[in-house]
């Protein structure tokens, strides 16, 4: 049997729900990110990350903020963007 969504067409990968709870599966981690950033020479833009990653720029722009808050980036603002780089060990 085929899923639906709301609008009643068939389900995506993208909308899998967890069986048990009905949210979202989590298709990225902040580990993704993290890997990315460092895969980019430890320093990157927001965009260049989320196109590395295959993944939404605010899905990337979120974890990366979480990586900022837990001290593993470190964010420069340059002009209009934002410029990530991995924390020094």
């Amino acid at each position: 049997m085929q899923r639906l969504n709301a609008t009643m067409e068939p389900t995506t990968e993208s909308d899998a729900r967890d069986a048990e709870t009905g949210r979202f599966e989590q298709k990225h981690d902040k580990t993704k990110f993290l890997e990315t950033l460092r895969a980019l020479e430890g320093m990157a833009g927001t965009q260049e990350v989320a196109d590395e990653a295959a993944a939404p720029y605010t899905t990337t722009y979120d974890y990366l903020r979480e990586l900022e808050a837990e001290g593993e980036v470190a964010r420069r603002k340059v002009a209009n963007a934002n410029l990530w780089e991995v924390a020094d060990s």
